[in-house]
């Protein structure tokens, strides 16, 4: 298995319209999108059935994306690791064939569904 880039680095806020400001100044521009997601596959993806969630979106050097995620539903807590919450992170790479990844990984990780989700 090879890895063949980066796609984006994420981070849960909890309030977006801060965190917008700040990297907006850090990075010396506004971010490129700004949307929010109230769609059931990326339910799936996370694991939490009807969420609801708003991005804004910074194009990184070398063509990787920043990704700011504010949870409006569920609220996001501060304590635990799940992935709704404030400050947790993730890092998205790109493989060859996702299907044999997965399976490479089974076990090994913890999935929020049984199967790869095709986007």
């Amino acid at each position: 298995m090879t890895y063949t880039g980066l796609d984006h680095v994420g981070f849960a806020v909890g309030d977006l319209d801060r965190s917008v400001d700040w990297y907006t100044f850090f990075l010396g521009e506004p971010p490129l999108l700004r949307k929010t997601w109230d769609v059931e596959y990326v339910g799936r993806v996370v694991g939490y059935p009807g969420v609801k969630m708003e991005g804004a979106f910074w194009r990184l050097p070398g063509g990787a994306v920043l990704e700011l995620l504010e949870y409006l539903d569920p609220r996001p807590g501060r304590v635990d690791m799940e992935t709704y919450n404030a400050g947790n992170a993730h890092l998205c790479l790109v493989v060859d064939d996702l299907g044999a990844d997965f399976e490479r990984l089974r076990g090994h990780v913890e999935f929020r569904d049984p199967e790869p989700v095709d986007i």
